[in-house]
This record gives C-alpha cells, sequence and structure tokens, in this order.
C-alpha cells in the first residue's frame, strides 16, 4: 500500500508545461502579428500625410498662379513665398523652379538631404500662363497638376 500512496502524490508537470508553451507560442503569433499590422498603419499615415502636404503645395503655388498677371510676376512671387527656390529656364524659355525637402518636410538647398521635390514650370502662349506642378518622393510622383489662364496683353 505504501507503494501505492507514493505512486498517488507525485505529480506530472508534463501537461502544464505544454499548456504554457502553446500559450507562449499563440502569444508569439499574435504579437507578431500585430506588430506587422503596427508597421502597415504607421506606412499607409506616413504616406497619407505626404499626399497631403502634396497637395496643400499644390493649392498654395496655384492660388499664386491664379494672382499672378504674367510668368515673371509668378516666378517672382514664388521665390519670396518659398526661399530656397532654384530658378532655372529651360531650353524651350520656360520657367523651371524647383524646391527640395527633407524627410520631415522642411526646405533644403542640399540634394543629399532631399527626400521630396517639387517642380513647377512655367510658361506663356499664345495669350495664356500655363504652370505643371509635379511633387515626388524617391519612389514615385505624389501630385501632378497643370493649370492654365488667360492673360490680359
Amino acid at each position: 500500500m505504501d507503494g501505492l500512496n507514493i505512486r498517488r502524490r507525485r505529480r506530472s508537470w508534463g501537461p502544464l508545461l505544454m499548456e504554457l508553451l502553446m500559450a507562449m507560442l499563440i502569444f508569439a503569433l499574435v504579437s507578431s502579428a500585430a506588430t506587422v499590422l503596427f508597421a502597415r498603419a504607421s506606412a499607409m499615415s506616413t504616406e497619407a500625410s505626404r499626399l497631403s502636404w502634396a497637395s496643400d503645395q499644390a493649392g498654395d503655388v496655384s492660388a499664386i498662379f491664379r494672382t499672378s498677371d504674367s510668368v515673371q510676376a509668378f516666378v517672382d512671387t514664388l521665390t519670396q513665398a518659398f526661399p530656397k527656390t532654384a530658378v532655372k529656364t529651360d531650353s524651350a524659355g520656360r520657367s523651371v523652379l524647383t524646391q527640395r525637402y527633407t524627410a520631415a518636410l522642411k526646405p533644403t538647398a542640399d540634394s543629399k538631404k532631399t527626400a521630396v521635390t517639387v517642380r513647377i514650370t512655367a510658361w506663356t502662349a499664345e495669350g495664356t500662363m500655363h504652370t505643371r506642378i509635379v511633387i515626388w518622393d524617391r519612389h514615385r510622383t505624389l501630385y501632378q497638376v497643370s493649370c492654365r489662364r488667360q492673360i490680359d496683353s
């Protein structure tokens, strides 16, 4: 009888350890899935912020375009509003303005720190003033719009 009592007092930890291992496995799987979801949500939020910013920038430039009477007035107003704007003239005689921004969307003149670029092309043809605004980051075009308006001769 003593041998039977000893066996009954002795417990097996095997099932409890298996339950703990299964719980840890489930927790690891759920936490890794949650981490992936949070990373995707963060990327989507960053992309949405950049698109919103690009839309605002294009709206600001369009507002200046609507109030300008000539391409030169447009270029002058833009360079005052955005001081770090580089201005060039292309081979077709169009004014090309380039603005560079860091990843934090702060203006920069350093091309190595550039994360987002805004290029504005303005020209006059047959009494109509035209502009094209293209905003892109390192990977793709974020926003693109063309505007035109009649100008008084």
